[in-house]
């Protein structure tokens, strides 16, 4: 996150604390200042303020404005719904229904501003070419995995939902150019899905992962890793909020390839519709 990085201050300049400690002391105030504004109240100057917002990885000022008042707002949002999630034997279902939509909340929230767009973009576009993609998972992620892997299908990938290792049907596949392998783990450290992930790797598979980022054993086997560690604060329904987050960075590859190729499946979706309805 951003204000994580204005906080730890790595290799900041004397002029960029001190823009970086304005911004952590003001950052509500932040939406209303220029870059001259915020370059007189620093004692810096624009072009610092405006190398600096580059320098944390953004295109702009005005980026980097939208980047703050993001973040706070899923902080704040976050913090409500802890509030909200401090549940008990005595919970009523009034409670719980205000409960569980700001638990869903969090648990995208975190992933939501971390998520890094190159490599969403790279993902997408290797399953899309790929001629095979398998997608493993056990237990809830075996579930998720069906899930996705019959979306996939939706868009004409050919795509499968793996619970075990089919070492046969690997081996027969080894010659087959472009594989892609999917592995999903809420903690990142099942011990199935890492030995999937080296017997495919070992085979030419491309391995994309999903899931906790507690351990580096998945994600150092996987050519990209997405990370959803989400609220410790949540950890009593943590088969909520992994889940969700996976699913969350799981539908955001999807709707990418589905946007990839807008019209086709417009048109095809089209034709369900007509023959579902109309067609006798």
């Amino acid at each position: 996150m951003l204000i994580e990085q204005l906080e730890k201050k790595k290799d900041f300049t004397a002029s960029e604390v001190l823009i970086a400690d304005y911004v952590i002391s003001h950052s509500m105030q932040i939406m209303d200042l220029t870059a001259e504004q915020l370059a007189e109240k620093t004692y810096t100057s624009k072009s610092s303020v405006i190398r600096f917002c580059k320098k944390m990885g953004m295109k702009g000022y005005r980026e980097f404005q939208n980047q703050i008042i993001y973040e706070i707002n899923a902080l704040n949002k976050a913090h409500k719904a802890m509030s909200y999630a401090v549940l008990s034997a005595d919970s009523s279902m009034k409670d719980i229904i205000g409960a569980v939509p700001f638990i869903y909340e969090s648990s995208i929230s975190k992933m939501w501003a971390t998520l890094d767009e190159a490599a969403l973009k790279k993902a997408a576009a290797r399953i899309r070419d790929s001629y095979l993609v398998e997608i493993y998972g056990v237990g809830s992620s075996g579930i998720l995995a069906e899930e996705t892997a019959f979306k996939l299908r939706s868009l004409g990938i050919s795509c499968t939902a793996e619970k075990g290792l089919n070492e046969h049907a690997v081996e027969t596949w080894k010659d087959m150019p472009r594989k892609t392998a999917i592995l999903l783990s809420a903690t990142g450290r099942n011990p199935y899905i890492i030995s999937a992930a080296k017997y495919l790797k070992k085979r030419g598979y491309y391995l994309i992962g999903v899931g906790g980022g507690s351990s580096d054993t998945l994600s150092s086997l996987c050519t990209q890793y997405f990370s959803t560690e989400t609220d410790p604060s949540f950890i009593s329904l943590e088969i909520i909020t992994s889940m969700t987050a996976m699913r969350f960075v799981l539908d955001v590859l999807f709707t990418a390839l589905f946007v990839d190729d807008y019209n086709v499946n417009i048109d095809r979706a089209m034709r369900v519709f007509k023959s579902r309805y109309f067609d006798e």
